[in-house]
């Protein structure tokens, strides 16, 4: 299908008949696609298209990044977990955006509990400052919608955050900086309307050497045990997608 696809499209020639940098990166990228794609059909006995999608939707460069590098990094919330930044910077934290539309519109309330849930993973990534930030006026869909900041910031302790003065609008529309304690994160638990908490799991029936199962990656062996602020940060290298990191609390991981 993946080739039928590039032959129908004629997007391959298209991008050899450009003949710039840029399309050189993509017709890499569209033959890294292709060995991404035979690579997994070999490794699973029942292959799918959806299973495909959401595997290389969890690769991320974040899992290559070296520690000495002085950079600013770029990433999803989802992406993030299992990492720690001295200064975490969360832009669009306004309602209809996070928490999305779809979540606040739906009568399903797990879908808004889950975006919470990510919502804290993010601010629990800050070792020393967090910075929230919400834009007054935002395009979307070509259309400039004015949104109220984020519930999810609202439902954080007024004493955690400090406002920045220079905004006229400060009460409804700040860029608010928290101000963490060094390796700690918050000093107690959030005041969030229904309270999630993410706790230091003390008694892990795994260790270092064990093989464990995991709903969706399968079956790994776990390869690093190391504490992460909230919770402990296991790295598992699964048969299926290689080694991952992730809370133990999220993961929830069982002893084979």
């Amino acid at each position: 299908m993946f080739d039928e696809l590039l032959e129908k499209t004629g997007y391959v020639n298209l991008l050899i008949d450009e003949g710039t940098e840029e399309a050189a990166a993509r017709l890499d990228n569209i033959s890294e696609l292709k060995n991404k794609i035979v690579k997994y059909e070999e490794e699973n006995e029942n292959p799918t298209l959806g299973e495909l999608l959401e595997e290389i939707a969890l690769v991320a460069d974040i899992d290559s990044l070296d520690e000495e590098d002085n950079r600013v990094i770029l990433m999803t919330l989802h992406s993030a977990k299992g990492l720690e930044f001295p200064c975490v910077f969360m832009g669009g934290m306004e309602d209809r955006l996070f928490p999305s539309a779809m979540s606040m519109n739906s009568e399903d309330e797990d879908g808004l509990e889950e975006e919470r849930r990510l919502c804290y993973v993010g601010i629990t990534r800050a070792m020393e400052r967090l910075y929230l930030s919400a834009a007054r006026t935002r395009m979307i869909n070509g259309s400039t919608n004015a949104n109220p900041i984020s519930r999810f910031v609202k439902e954080i302790p007024e004493e955690l955050l400090e406002m920045d003065n220079k905004s006229k609008d400060v009460a409804r529309r700040p860029v608010m900086p928290i101000n963490l304690e060094a390796g700690t994160g918050f000093t107690g638990k959030p005041y969030i309307s229904k309270e999630i908490v993410i706790n230091k799991s003390t008694n892990l029936n795994y260790s270092v050497g064990d093989t464990v199962e995991h709903a969706k990656f399968g079956i790994g062996e776990v390869t690093d045990i190391k504490m992460g602020g909230k919770d402990y940060e296991v790295t598992v290298d699964f048969q299926k997608v290689g080694p991952k990191k992730m809370f133990a609390s999220f993961a929830k991981l069982k002893k084979m």
